[in-house]
C-alpha cells in the first residue's frame, strides 16, 4: 500500500529543490505529489476515468472502424489466466474484448483531448533526446511508451489523467502544470535514484517519473521526498501500472493491462519476451527494418523511424511508403 504523504512535505522538498519555480506553480506541484501519494483518492479518480473510457469505448464499438484481434496461442491464453487468478481451460478468458480491449488507443486519446492535450501517435522503445522530450512536453503531446511492461506504455497519460479528474483545474492551468515540468519550465535539481550519487532530475520526474521503492538501496518515504526519485506511491510508473492492473474499481484499464500482455510472445524459458524486444520484432515485420539499438523512436505520424546510430547523438530519419498501423 502506498504510504501517504503530507502536501507539507512536496512544498518543503520543492522549494529547496526548485526555489526559481513560481510560487502558484510550486504549490499546484505539491499538491499533486500529495495526490499521488493517497491511494483511496487516487482511486477515485482513475475510477471516473475508467468509466469515461468505457463509454467512449462503447461509441468506438458501434460506431468506429474495426480492429483487428490479436489471437495468442493457448500457452499465452493460459499463462495469463493464470495471471489473473482463473486457472482452467481457455474457455472465455481471455476473450476477445479482454485481449485487445479494442479500443483502448482510441479512447484514451479521445478523453484526454478534452482537457488539450496532443496524441501523434508516436511509439518510444527507448530513451529520447532532452530536446525531443521537451518538445513534446510542451506541445502538450502524449505518446506510447514501449520500454518495460512494468513500466506500462500508457502510464504516463494515465497519471496526468487521474490529475486531470481529480483536481479539475482549467486547461489552461494544466498546460501550465505539464509544459512547466521540464526545463525551461522548470529547472533540474539534484536527486539520487535508487542508488549512487545525485544526478538533475527535473519536475516531471520528481512527480511522475520516480524508480520504485522496491528497487532501492534504503527507502524512507518522507525524507525520501527531498533528497531520492523514489516512491511506493503512484508518482512511480511501475507502482501505477502493478497496481490498477488488478484494481476492481478500474475493470476496463485493469482489462487492458493484462491483455497487452497477448501481444507478447513467450520464450524459451516460458517466459514473456520484453516489451521493447517486441516493439522491435513488429517494426522489423512491418518495415524490414532491424532495431539493433536500446534508443529507437517510432513516429507513426510521419511515417518514418528515428535510428539512433552507433553510440553518438547523431539521429537518421528513414522514410517509408506506407504509413504504419
Amino acid at each position: 500500500m502506498p504510504t501517504r504523504i503530507d502536501e507539507a512535505v512536496f512544498v518543503a522538498a520543492i522549494v529547496e529543490k526548485f526555489p526559481a519555480l513560481e510560487a502558484g506553480l510550486r504549490a499546484d506541484y505539491a499538491r499533486i505529489g500529495a495526490f499521488l501519494t493517497d491511494e483511496l483518492q487516487v482511486r477515485a479518480a482513475m475510477r471516473t476515468l475508467d468509466e469515461a473510457l468505457a463509454e467512449c469505448a462503447v461509441h468506438w464499438g458501434e460506431a468506429g472502424p474495426q480492429v483487428r484481434a490479436r489471437r495468442p496461442s493457448d500457452a499465452v491464453r493460459n499463462k495469463i489466466r493464470a495471471e489473473v487468478g482463473q486457472p482452467g481451460p481457455p474457455a472465455d478468458i481471455p476473450d476477445e474484448s479482454f485481449i485487445r480491449t479494442l479500443h483502448f488507443g482510441k479512447t484514451l486519446r479521445e478523453v484526454e483531448a478534452m482537457f488539450g492535450f496532443v496524441n501523434k501517435g508516436r511509439v518510444f522503445t527507448g530513451f529520447v533526446p532532452d530536446d525531443t522530450f521537451r518538445e513534446m512536453v510542451r506541445d502538450m503531446e502524449t505518446w506510447k511508451d514501449s520500454i518495460a511492461f512494468d513500466h506500462g506504455e500508457y502510464t504516463h497519460r494515465l497519471q496526468w489523467m487521474a490529475i486531470a479528474f481529480h483536481f479539475n483545474f482549467p486547461n489552461a492551468r494544466l498546460k501550465q502544470l505539464y509544459t512547466s515540468s521540464v526545463p525551461p519550465g522548470s529547472e533540474r535539481a539534484d536527486f539520487i535514484e535508487s542508488r549512487g550519487d545525485p544526478k538533475p532530475k527535473t519536475m516531471w520526474d520528481f512527480v511522475v517519473d520516480c524508480f520504485s521503492s522496491v528497487t532501492a538501496d534504503h527507502y524512507d518515504p518522507i525524507p525520501a521526498v527531498r533528497t531520492r526519485i523514489v516512491s511506493d506511491g503512484f508518482r512511480s510508473p511501475n507502482v501505477f501500472t502493478r497496481y490498477f492492473r488488478d484494481c476492481p474499481d478500474t475493470p476496463f484499464i485493469s482489462k487492458y493491462l493484462h491483455s497487452s500482455r497477448a501481444k507478447l510472445q513467450l520464450t524459451a524459458d516460458d517466459k514473456f519476451e520484453g516489451l521493447t524486444a517486441y516493439r522491435r520484432r513488429r517494426t522489423q515485420q512491418k518495415y524490414g527494418v532491424a532495431m539493433d539499438k536500446f534508443d529507437v523512436v517510432i513516429d507513426k505520424q510521419q511515417s518514418r523511424v528515428l535510428r539512433k546510430v552507433g553510440d553518438n547523438s547523431e539521429w537518421q530519419n528513414r522514410d517509408f511508403a506506407d504509413p504504419p498501423l
